[in-house]
């Protein structure tokens, strides 16, 4: 029974394939179930739920103005989902597509999420996934088949332990590619890891903003920021907040370009922080409250800052036994303040 009603939704799905305005409403309760849906045309939408375990579901929207509402519950589930732009020509021009989006939830453990939104001509795209449980799996690739893309949304929220996040938006890993584009990342658990990037090409501004926060034990995150150069007005470079809450974290941090702004807050003992920042006029905050805490920093170019958070002037260890280790090359300017005991600092500045 389950099967044909699959097969006279995707027969409904297929006679439907170059009208406007598609839409397919499924819903599949039990084990090892399969979903296959093709849209193609503006304004085309998918609910699909799922209930059961190892279940799969494979979306493909071709159009503008598509949307996914996704929700997997159990085990072992997989769900992959890809949305490709097309050129909206009004009287000869091509002309940006609307804006498509993902809505996709998994409640268990082992569950893989794959998300590609292929957009035309810069337009934005938007993901929102929310995964709860262990050893889950999630990777959003969003590109422009022509040139950047600008002003895209990605919010992942994972609760559970041993999970991973990669995003990439033309580019690989979490990638964000263009400007004005927006990343935030929540994790809750162990073993947890983020990869993220964002990079752009023009030279004369950027301002993408990368926003990760982990609470647990043994987690990491790495993520690079690729701006421009030659910026024209302040304010106009990538921010990057990271915060880790609990024990033996790793954050590997890298910014490229000038005026980008950095902060890092790691709460707990034990945790490591290796930040690179590259060109001119960027800032770097720190905090680090706990006992046994690293710090290995580095600032290249020219007029770069190391300071604290919440216009603290200085950058703040708390706690005994922590180590800050400083290069800065290029005339910056450093404050930098410890409490505790057999902490230390190591600081090598030159023009």
């Amino acid at each position: 029974m389950k099967l044909l009603l699959l097969s006279f939704l995707m027969i409904c799905s297929i006679g439907q394939l170059y009208a406007q305005q598609n839409e397919v409403a499924l819903s599949q309760k039990g084990n090892t179930n399969g979903a296959t849906i093709n849209q193609n045309g503006s304004a085309s939408f998918s609910r699909v739920q799922q209930e059961g375990a190892s279940n799969n579901t494979d979306i493909q929207q071709t159009g503008t103005q598509n949307g996914v509402d996704l929700e997997q519950l159990k085990n072992q589930n997989k769900a992959t989902i890809t949305q490709t732009g097309s050129d909206v020509v009004e009287n000869g021009v091509a002309k940006p597509r609307g804006q498509s989006y993902v809505k996709a939830k998994q409640d268990g453990d082992d569950n893989i999420i794959t998300l590609y939104q292929h957009t035309h001509l810069g337009a934005g795209v938007e993901a929102y996934i929310d995964q709860k449980g262990n050893r889950n799996k999630a990777t959003v690739t969003t590109y422009d088949q022509v040139e950047r893309i600008d002003e895209s949304r990605v919010y992942i929220m994972q609760d559970g332990d041993d999970n991973q996040t990669t995003v990439s938006q033309n580019g690989d890993t979490y990638s964000q590619y263009g400007d004005a584009n927006w990343a935030k990342i929540d994790q809750k658990g162990s073993l947890n890891d983020v990869n993220a990037k964002q990079t752009t090409t023009d030279y004369n501004q950027s301002r993408n903003t990368l926003t990760i926060s982990q609470d647990g034990t043994n987690n990491r995150i790495t993520s690079t920021q690729q701006g421009g150069t030659f910026r024209i007005t302040e304010n106009e470079g990538n921010i990057m907040n990271l915060g880790q809450t609990g024990s033996n974290h790793v954050i590997d941090a890298t910014q490229n370009g000038d005026d980008n702004r950095m902060t890092i807050s790691q709460m707990g003992s034990g945790n490591q922080v290796m930040a690179i920042q590259e060109a001119a006029e960027n800032k770097l905050s720190l905090i680090q409250d706990g006992n046994g805490n690293r710090a290995n920093i580095t600032q290249t170019g020219g007029n770069n800052v190391l300071m604290g958070m919440n216009g603290d002037a200085s950058a703040r260890q708390i706690g005994s036994g922590n180590q800050l280790f400083l290069n800065q090359a290029g005339g910056h300017m450093a404050q930098v303040y410890q409490n505790g005991m057999n902490n230390t600092i190591t600081i090598n500045q030159s023009k």
